[in-house]
């Protein structure tokens, strides 16, 4: 009798065993089914960030290249990216129709010349004649009112030979610094008119880089700070620059302030026009920390940002609901979000573009 319920008792044992390992394998059966998420947990950053935006390479000194008169352009000598020392000639309009100008001036002054000398002869006789008493004042007024007019109008012809001879020399464009023509938008043989850009030169001797920040970053930037930025196209190495102007910023209801730094390092085969990675390191002040995550978990739509969280249901479960949320800016560490989740929420971060609203996942282990 006794080993009759030694036996019962570990029948029992044994059937409860099987049991739960049944209802353990069902669980776990359970569990596999659904679609497996990897996630991390939303923390604040530190106050010492490396912002990261992206700048454009431009020549510390640009000109637009115009004529001063109008006319058809008769020889362009260079070409677009050619280097021009300064004093050399870029372009040259048809010079006969201001050198006719000039001929004509000429005359005239040759003709205000003699003019003015029969005048100034005429009154130095009339002078001598009225102390000798031979004239009477009035004449003398006379002769002398001749000569001023012959004066003035032989000053005037002076002036207009002047202005005919500097249109004549405006007909030739003289590069105005050493650089590079960055762009030429008229051909030879077409007629163009004074003050029309025709093209554009950029000093190469000296280079800055143009990039805009949000409002919340730019109180902690200030001129003669210094930045580094990396030049893809020419290498990898970081280069140093220095800001030196902070723009006021537009009126829209996401501010943007444009930003422009003067390169100190001058690497070879650097011009305008190239992009360039801009990193700003930046110590917050104050208690305010945002959240960083990494920028492959944002997802958009509809010009909308989000990501999605994970609400944990049990150990293994989790419920995923769709966040939006608003962006900072780029950081070595990852993007800002300024709002929308808080510290300690979970983040998806593989498999986003699968998921839906409501739908159950499981948590990976190591990702929880």
């Amino acid at each position: 009798m006794k080993h009759k319920v030694i036996s019962c008792f570990l029948l029992s044992i044994s059937t409860m065993a099987v049991l739960s390992c049944a209802v353990k394998e069902e669980q776990t059966q359970q569990t596999q089914k659904y679609r497996p998420v990897c996630t991390i947990t939303a923390r604040e950053g530190d106050q010492n960030r490396l912002y990261h935006y992206v700048g454009t390479i431009r020549a510390a000194q640009e000109v637009k290249l115009s004529f001063k008169v109008s006319g058809r352009i008769e020889r362009i000598f260079c070409d677009e990216g050619q280097i021009m020392e300064k004093g050399r000639t870029i372009a040259q309009i048809e010079r006969e129709e201001y050198q006719i100008e000039v001929t004509r001036a000429e005359a005239a002054l040759q003709s205000a010349d003699v003019q003015a000398l029969h005048a100034e002869t005429d009154y130095n006789r009339t002078r001598e004649l009225y102390r000798n008493d031979g004239i009477s004042r009035s004449d003398l007024d006379a002769a002398l009112t001749s000569l001023k007019v012959a004066e003035a109008n032989q000053s005037a012809a002076q002036q207009q030979l002047k202005a005919a001879r500097v249109k004549l020399d405006a007909t030739s464009m003289k590069a105005p610094l050493t650089g590079a023509i960055a762009c030429l938008t008229v051909n030879e043989h077409e007629i163009v008119s004074a003050g029309q850009p025709i093209g554009i030169i950029s000093s190469n001797d000296a280079y800055e880089v143009s990039f805009t920040v949000p409002g919340r970053i730019v109180s902690y930037m200030a001129p003669g700070q210094f930045i580094r930025l990396k030049i893809v196209d020419i290498s990898e190495t970081p280069l140093t620059a220095r800001i030196q102007t902070i723009g006021a910023g537009s009126e829209q209801s996401n501010t943007l302030y444009p930003v422009t730094a003067r390169c100190i390092d001058m690497p070879e085969g650097i011009r305008a026009g190239m992009s360039a990675e801009v990193l700003v390191s930046l110590e917050h002040q104050g208690d305010r920390q945002s959240i960083i995550v990494p920028s492959h978990v944002i997802m958009r739509e509809n010009e909308k940002e989000f990501l999605f969280i994970a609400i944990p249901k049990d150990e293994n479960l989790a419920h995923i609901t769709k966040r939006e949320v608003e962006t900072g800016s780029l950081t070595n560490a990852g993007i800002e979000i300024l709002s929308g989740i808080t510290p300690g929420e979970k983040i998806v971060t593989a498999g986003m573009g699968l998921l839906s609203e409501g739908e159950t996942v499981r948590l990976e282990a190591g990702g929880k």
